[in-house]
């Protein structure tokens, strides 16, 4: 038995499936090919602006890039860069990766194992735009530089991108300003305690549309910094979905929060919730009371905590907590509708779809008769 395929340039996974006399699939298995057609080699720093042409594709790394301060480094749609184990791209300068839907660009190892450095923006202060890209397999560059994509002191802006298998961070953001919309952050699993997103110092992000899931720690680290979430879903993270300390301040705006051990980690912390479900954690929110700290502190609003083991774990202090028009469970003084079963009141829970019955009491328990949470925003995260 042989078949042909068409090879596409780069990276290409095929699924091989043995069958019977009936046609029943008895064993599967999965094969990946990489297919790199005359590369163009990189291997020198950018000290210009240059652009990488989709004709000249697929481009080799064989040693660690610099886009120096001054200079734009811009990617076509549908190049595919490769790099050597131990090589990364750092930007001083500029980066404009702006692929298509169908014509993505691709940032990827040669050894498909993860060893190679991941992106790095350093004192990088002009916009740098990832479009369509997908950034994979990225390990770590050195105890400096930890994430696959690095923001130091910089300026980016995501778009329509895939982050994956990445060793140890999937971003890790210090003082810097970062917008992030419509895309997918995953399979991010390291022996290092590595969060999907890391943030910290006198910065700000802002995620939109997004989806963040699989980690092995935390969705997302934050201290100082300041968060705002929009239309996003964080889903099995074997800690925490957010970790919240130093200072930061943080908004969640019509999130799901689902799977996790611990829906919120608040320290001395302040975040507002609106229009946000946490799902099926071990807990909801839990307070953490840090000495000569201030006190945690969450205010809840249209919002729905339910199937938790612990809604609010460790709560010491009413001050901690204030709600308007939210259903948390265990917690009839402060629920709106008082002890109800928010089950019923969504159209299928157990294969998570979250918008609201038609009928349900949720419906009119809002402010002024309007719903008393909105889930209309769940078919625009497209991943």
């Amino acid at each position: 038995w042989s078949t042909s395929v068409a090879l596409q340039r780069g990276w290409n996974t095929f699924t091989i499936k043995a069958i019977d006399s009936d046609a029943n699939v008895i064993a599967t298995t999965t094969l990946d090919v990489f297919y790199s057609p005359e590369a163009t080699e990189l291997d020198a720093n950018i000290t210009a602006d240059t652009v990488l042409h989709k004709s000249d594709s697929p481009f080799l790394v064989t040693q660690s890039i610099i886009v120096e301060q001054g200079s734009t480094l811009r990617i076509e749609p549908g190049c595919v860069l490769i790099f050597s184990p131990g090589t990364g791209l750092e930007v001083r300068g500029r980066l404009i990766a702006n692929g298509t839907e169908n014509d993505q660009i691709y940032f990827t190892s040669l050894d498909r194992i993860g060893t190679w450095n991941g992106l790095k923006f350093f004192h990088s202060k002009e916009t740098n735009r990832l479009q369509h890209c997908v950034i994979e397999n990225a390990s770590w560059w050195d105890t400096y530089f930890i994430g696959a994509i690095e923001c130091v002191n910089s300026n980016l802006y995501l778009k329509n991108c895939l982050i994956s298998d990445a060793k140890l961070v999937g971003i890790d953001s210090r003082s810097s300003t970062v917008r992030i919309e419509h895309c997918r952050l995953s399979n991010i699993y390291s022996a290092y305690d590595g969060d999907i997103i890391q943030l910290s110092g006198n910065g700000s992000m802002t995620i939109i549309n997004t989806l963040l899931e699989k980690t092995n720690a935390d969705a997302i680290d934050i201290s100082e910094a300041n968060l705002w979430l929009k239309n996003t879903i964080i889903r099995d993270c074997e800690d925490k979905a957010l970790s919240l300390g130093d200072g930061c301040s943080t908004m969640l705006d019509r999130v799901l929060i689902t799977d996790c051990t611990t829906g919120i980690g608040l320290k001395d912390a302040v975040t507002t919730l609106s229009h946000t479900i946490i799902y099926e954690c071990k807990n909801g929110i839990q307070f953490f009371y840090l000495p000569d700290k201030p006190i945690p502190r969450v205010h809840i609003q249209n919002s729905v905590l339910w199937r938790l083991q612990n809604p609010l774990f460790q709560i010491k202090t009413a001050e901690s907590i204030s709600t308007a028009y939210s259903f948390v469970q265990n917690y009839p003084t402060i629920s709106i509708l008082g002890n109800y079963n928010p089950d019923k009141q969504f159209v299928n829970v157990e294969q998570r779809d979250f918008r609201l019955y038609l009928y349900s009491p949720f419906m009119k328990a809002g402010k002024d008769g309007s719903p008393l949470i909105d889930t209309s925003w769940l078919n625009q995260v497209t991943w």
